[in-house]
């Protein structure tokens, strides 16, 4: 059977070349979000930013525009499927049908993206997760791939397991894919320490480099000016069991008569979840309570110059964006000891470290930040500050994807 859909597909013979010239990206490009994408199709409903495909386009767009690169992107909320180009990156924007993407194993999606990659011709293709079936689609198509993870779907569900029938299929769809291809992968990047070792030990890989996610650089562009009386708490992020958002207005009630302040709490909310949490907190932490939707980037980069601290217990998370956000903009952050934060909050000089699921030691991690001259006024040691400035660059980005993309170049001609 795979061999009959690698000759169905791969109607070309794959000729090695050192030199890279043409990748592909598939297949949920955040074209709403993108500077440039006409205004159709910029003003569909807004999903996921995922800013860090963004900044790599930037980058390659910048720095290699000799690379010929094909986006596909697949969207039921399209207006039409449309192509456009913008330099060297070609969009290939695929309106799709509802309810056949997942239910059909994304064979769906394997036929509309092979029709694009039949006349594009990639050298490579670049999966960006396995949360639509990325990985299965190359593939099947008999295409080299490389897979980039957006978050390891296998640790998430393990810690926070998803509620519906819909969340089950669909992540359990992105666990199996993960189980099945990255080992058939040429190369697999994952952000942190933590996510290089976990795909190691849970899936045999060797295959893996460590490759950091960083903000877009207007993070980098904030001028703080921290708020402290009252103290201005933010939280970026799904409020839900996986983000922890039930520790974090749990710990808040054990201060809430100790410190003046509120707390922001900034993008979508889990149901019936979130309503039932309402239900446990006191009346006097819910009067300091802002729920914000979900915001511009903008938006968000301006309530973390206003912010005193983020607080950010979550049970799960390879390399929260939010935690990077705070880090290059210079916010105190108290977040729990869990995946990547370790890699970018230092214990003592950006931030404060908790303990996981552990309702008592954030309110100890958030008493200990109030109680630290630095922290209670919204600064951060200056070098841990310029340090993680220079680690999460979008230039140290761009430079180790160009790696990636070199190395699998040299192991598909023989030579890595």
């Amino acid at each position: 059977m795979t061999w009959f859909f690698h000759r169905l597909f791969a109607s070309f013979e794959w000729m090695p070349e050192y030199e890279l010239k043409s990748v592909t990206w598939i297949s949920h490009f955040p074209i709403e979000w993108w500077e440039g994408t006409p205004t159709e199709f910029r003003d569909i409903p807004k999903g996921h930013p995922a800013v860090w495909q963004r900044v790599l386009l930037g980058e390659f767009m910048r720095e290699h525009p000799e690379l010929e690169i094909h986006i596909v992107a697949l969207r039921k909320t399209f207006p039409r499927s449309s192509t456009y180009r913008a330099q060297n990156v070609t969009f290939h924007l695929i309106k799709t049908v509802g309810g056949l993407r997942a239910p059909t194993l994304f064979w769906y999606d394997t036929y509309l993206i092979g029709r694009v990659l039949r006349k594009v011709r990639p050298q490579l293709v670049h999966c960006w997760g396995t949360e639509w079936g990325a990985p299965w689609i190359a593939y099947r198509l008999g295409y080299p791939f490389i897979v980039t993870m957006q978050g390891i779907i296998t640790w998430y569900c393990r810690v926070s397991p998803p509620k519906n029938l819909y969340g089950k299929l669909y992540f359990g769809l992105s666990q199996l894919c993960e189980r099945q291809m990255l080992r058939k992968a040429i190369l697999v990047t994952t952000e942190s320490k933590y996510g290089v070792n976990f795909l190691k030990s849970e899936f045999g890989l060797t295959n893996v480099w460590q490759a950091e996610h960083p903000p877009i650089k207007l993070f980098f562009q904030v001028e703080r000016r921290p708020r402290v009386r009252p103290l201005k708490f933010v939280f970026v992020g799904r409020a839900s069991h996986l983000k922890g958002t039930d520790l974090l207005l749990k710990a808040l009630d054990q201060i809430v008569d100790i410190a003046d302040f509120e707390i922001v709490l900034i993008g979508s909310r889990e149901e019936p979840f979130f309503s039932e949490l309402m239900g446990k907190i006191s009346p006097k932490l819910k009067g300091r309570l802002v729920l914000r939707d979900v915001c511009t980037t903008a938006e968000v980069a301006n309530e973390l110059g206003e912010s005193t601290m983020l607080l950010f217990p979550t049970r799960a998370d390879t390399s929260p964006n939010a935690v990077k956000e705070a880090a290059v903009v210079g916010v105190p952050v108290v977040a729990t000891r869990v995946g990547g934060i370790p890699d970018y909050i230092i214990d003592g000089k950006n931030g404060v470290l908790c303990e996981p699921e552990s309702v008592e030691d954030f309110a100890r991690g958030i008493k200990s930040a109030l109680s630290n001259p630095m922290f209670s006024r919204g600064a951060v040691d200056p070098e841990t500050y310029k340090w993680v400035r220079d680690y999460l660059s979008p230039e140290r980005m761009g430079q180790r994807f160009w790696e990636a993309y070199c190395f699998a170049a040299k192991k598909l001609a023989g030579t890595a």
